[in-house]
């Protein structure tokens, strides 16, 4: 809205015939904040997945379940690592990267290392 009432502005000065001294955002800087705050929902969902999957890998650990413990160690490590340049470069898709990679990675070590019966 704000950048609407700033074009809105501009056009009038424009019509009068005086030109506006303050430099136009760059693009980026428009759109950027906007498309950032609506990733709060998704982005908590991120953040609780990323941060439950290493105590899965504990407690796998703890039980005698090597295999499905490191490997969702591993996992959880690579998402976590993926999460903190996501945060870095404020890139919401790296951050679903490391929701998948973890994700996946969880259902691979649960099934192909999984638990003994």
């Amino acid at each position: 809205m704000q950048i609407t009432a700033e074009r809105k502005r501009r056009a009038q000065l424009l019509q009068a015939g005086e030109h506006d001294s303050s430099p136009e955002p760059p693009p980026c800087e428009r759109h950027f904040a906007n498309d950032f705050a609506l990733f709060f929902p998704e982005g908590l969902f991120a953040v609780i997945t990323l941060l439950a999957a290493p105590f899965w890998a504990l407690n796998q650990l703890s039980l005698g379940h090597y295999g499905a413990g490191l490997g969702l160690a591993a996992a959880s490590a690579v998402g976590l690592a993926l999460a903190v340049i996501a945060w870095r470069h404020q890139n919401k898709w790296l951050l679903y990267a490391g929701v998948l990679v973890v994700v996946s990675g969880s259902y691979l070590a649960m099934s192909l290392l999984g638990t003994p019966q």
